[in-house]
């Protein structure tokens, strides 16, 4: 007596399987996380708070010789009049809980999670 290597029943079971992970995958397309958030802060006080998946380009809001940049989902400063540029050469910061600052200017730019809550997307530390 001879057994087929796969079976109807085989068959069956694996369709069920790939139609429930399609459909878990379906439910979490459905609840994604918002996008970050880039948070600009003057002297310490949060003066604008854009979106990263919104591609755009726009000054401090009381610091029009700075200007910042988002694209594809990061963040950066991209011009300044400080001496030094070292907030130009921090790049573009894209993961919550990043930041960068522009010391002379007193501009801070912080990366917050979708949520808008300003954790840092860790749940423990262990040490």
């Amino acid at each position: 007596m001879s057994r087929a290597f796969v079976t109807k029943k085989d068959i069956a079971v694996l369709a069920v399987l790939l139609i429930a992970g399609l459909a878990a995958l379906g439910v979490r397309a459905l609840n994604s996380p918002e996008a970050a958030t880039a948070q600009i802060l003057l002297d310490g006080v949060a003066v604008k708070t854009v979106r990263l998946d919104q591609d755009q380009i726009f000054e401090v809001p009381g610091r029009p010789q700075v200007q910042l940049e988002v694209s594809e989902g990061r963040c950066a400063f991209i011009r300044s009049d400080c001496p030094d540029h070292i907030c130009v050469k921090s790049g573009f910061l894209g993961t919550p809980g990043e930041s960068a600052a522009c010391l002379p200017n007193r501009v801070a730019l912080r990366i917050l999670p979708g949520d808008g809550e300003g954790g840092s997307g860790v749940d423990a530390v262990a040490g």
